[in-house]
């Protein structure tokens, strides 16, 4: 696939990339992209377009496209349209959501997206959130072992970014909370009123 989604969501692993390492982080949904949806009255929670919670959903369809794809997805009245759109010369994921509330009376939902960015460096690698943009804006540096290689890759920008435009209420860029069908609380809100 090119562009290549390894420029901006690295494997868990950095295997022949260096000799000697600490433990890295490894996690199993790798490079899963998902979204949590969370009844805030009720606590029931899927995950869309299906795993890694694994709910049994009312109604599941993929519609794959010429230039996008499209999962629909309805559970306990909400319905769910999900559109991935990959750019043909960017190395960039355009993901549309719609929610939307099939039921007579009105929900209070979160929306939370799931994006593992994966293990960037084993030199440094860092995350925060920019009020600005709006915007997860994770970054690194590429790892060297020669010094030689510094003056290759001191300009490089290891960037990858999760942009919204919904402002988000609250954050928390741990994934570890955020996966399976384990005891899960949502940290990070995107609170909306569905109607």
């Amino acid at each position: 696939m090119n562009p290549e989604p390894k420029k901006y969501a690295h494997n868990p692993n950095m295997a022949a990339t260096s000799f000697m390492q600490p433990e890295q982080p490894y996690f199993a949904h790798h490079p899963g992209r998902f979204f949590y949806l969370r009844d805030d009255e009720s606590g029931e929670l899927f995950s869309a377009p299906f795993a890694p919670i694994k709910a049994e959903l009312d109604s599941f369809e993929f519609q794959p496209g010429l230039s996008d794809i499209k999962w629909k997805i309805k559970h306990s009245d909400i319905e769910l349209e999900i559109t991935l759109t990959l750019s043909p010369d960017l190395a960039a994921e355009l993901w549309h959501v719609k929610v939307r509330n099939s039921d007579s009376q009105s929900r209070k939902v979160s929306l939370v997206p799931y994006f593992p960015v994966g293990y960037m460096s084993w030199m440094n690698m860092g995350a925060h959130f920019d009020d600005e943009l709006n915007a997860v804006v994770c970054t690194s540096i590429t790892p060297y072992q020669k010094l030689e290689d510094y003056a290759k890759n001191k300009h490089l920008k290891d960037i990858t970014y999760l942009a919204c435009d919904v402002k988000q209420r609250t954050l928390k860029p741990v994934c570890l909370d955020l996966k399976g069908r384990a005891v899960f609380i949502i940290q990070q809100d995107l609170a909306t009123n569905v109607a």
